[in-house]
């Protein structure tokens, strides 16, 4: 029978009490968990998860014909690994250890893309399974180089889900939210991620004044991307709802910050506005002054 170390020490220095198993095993593990937690902030190992997450992207990007199945479980497992790091550690480290935060939005895009089941395991467990992350890291994060990276996020999940089938959420919010039929086969996974982030108006916005440019920034990156994502942005009634809130008449109360930058704001609306035949509403300043 072996007698533990901690014997052998009072053994030898007979003037020092015994500490307690139960101490012993207390110090023990917060001694591993100090060396873990010392071993995973340090710029090494996120170099290394870095790497180690962007070392697939030529195989996920162009799988061969018959390991197309293998690129798909390769981009899930990736994109896992990175948004789990992602959003519990990385984007809560300081830049000094972190890096820049769009080297990581570099790493983490090329598996969203790639895969659709990947992307559906990002909104759903992510996003939707966390809804305060939207208001977390759109409008309350004080660092602007994560806030646009998420942004980024969200836009590259949405362009790219324009086509993918609608998760079938539980998410109060969006499960009954009118501008998404559900039952008619016309809602999309890229729908539901901007109404959802379209739903922040009805409070969030009003309270978080200061970070507005990230967040109507998005629906402009989104806009920009071509016609099919401006007409889905006009069939979600932006316009109507970025114009109450310019106005301070709604969806939600009006914006507290007293020096709340709308500037993205009517940008957008001057991108949505002019992609359409307006001609039935011109009237020539000819005809009105003969009259």
């Amino acid at each position: 029978m072996k007698l533990p170390f901690s014997v052998f020490l009072s053994a030898e220095r007979p003037g020092l009490v015994k500490m307690p198993s139960a101490i012993d095993r207390s110090v023990v593990r917060q001694n591993v968990r100090f060396m873990h937690s010392r071993s995973q902030f340090s710029p090494e190992y996120f170099q290394f998860l870095k790497k180690l997450i962007m070392t697939n992207h030529p195989f996920v990007l162009q799988p061969p014909q018959d390991r197309v199945t293998e690129a798909e479980e390769i981009a899930m497992i990736s994109g896992q690994l990175c948004s789990k790091f992602l959003f519990s550690v990385g984007l809560h480290t300081k830049k000094t250890l972190r890096g820049p935060a769009g080297e990581w939005y570099d790493a983490l895009q090329v598996h969203l893309r790639a895969s659709g089941h990947t992307r559906a395991w990002f909104a759903q467990h992510v996003l939707f399974a966390q809804p305060h992350r939207f208001v977390e890291y759109l409008l309350e994060c004080p660092a602007p180089e994560v806030r646009m990276v998420f942004g980024k996020l969200i836009v590259l999940v949405a362009h790219c889900a324009r086509n993918d089938p609608p998760l079938p959420l539980g998410w109060g919010p969006l499960k009954h939210h009118p501008g998404l039929d559900m039952s008619g086969g016309s809602c999309t996974l890229s729908d539901q991620l901007l109404v959802a982030v379209l739903l922040l108006l009805n409070k969030e916005v009003s309270e978080h004044g200061r970070h507005l440019v990230q967040y109507f920034h998005l629906f402009h990156l989104y806009a920009s991307l071509g016609p099919a994502e401006k007409l889905q942005l006009l069939k979600l009634n932006v316009v109507e709802m970025f114009m109450l809130v310019a106005l301070d008449e709604g969806p939600g109360p009006a914006i507290k910050y007293q020096y709340a930058e709308l500037g993205r704001l009517y940008q957008v609306v001057s991108q949505l506005i002019r992609c359409c035949d307006v001609a039935q509403k011109q009237q020539s300043s000819q005809s009105v002054s003969r009259t």
